[in-house]
């Protein structure tokens, strides 16, 4: 059962940490629109096409959830006003980081870091 707001505080690191890793190494591509020339990115997108790309921090929300935020509030933001759970935030962050700052051909690298550096297991990176 994929892990989402509500159920975030009652999951583990190593949880949490493969529902976000399985979910980027498959969509393989940022959450993002270009404003103004700039990119941005969002915890969900839909493309042209149909396609729903999420962000690190987007796939664990449920349809439902995702539309109680704005695209514009940070996930620290997020948690200092209470929308969402403290439960794993630095670990959020960092994913999240990486969705946002790193290339897709860098993500399996930058989550091997995460892996060692939290010591969780590393067989969602390798399927």
């Amino acid at each position: 059962m994929p892990i989402t707001l509500a159920t975030l505080e009652t999951a583990t690191a190593q949880e949490v940490f493969n529902q976000v890793a399985t979910h980027l190494l498959t969509q393989n591509e940022i959450s993002q629109v270009y404003i103004e020339g700039h990119p941005r990115c969002l915890y969900r997108h839909t493309k042209e096409d149909g396609t729903l790309l999420k962000c690190a921090a987007g796939c664990l929300m449920s349809d439902e959830e995702s539309t109680k935020f704005s695209a514009s509030d940070s996930w620290p933001l997020l948690v200092s006003k209470g929308k969402v759970a403290l439960a794993h935030s630095p670990l959020i962050f960092t994913l999240q980081n990486i969705h946002d700052v790193c290339a897709p051909k860098d993500w399996m690298y930058e989550l091997s870091k995460v892996a060692l550096d939290n010591n969780f297991t590393t067989e969602v990176l390798s399927a």
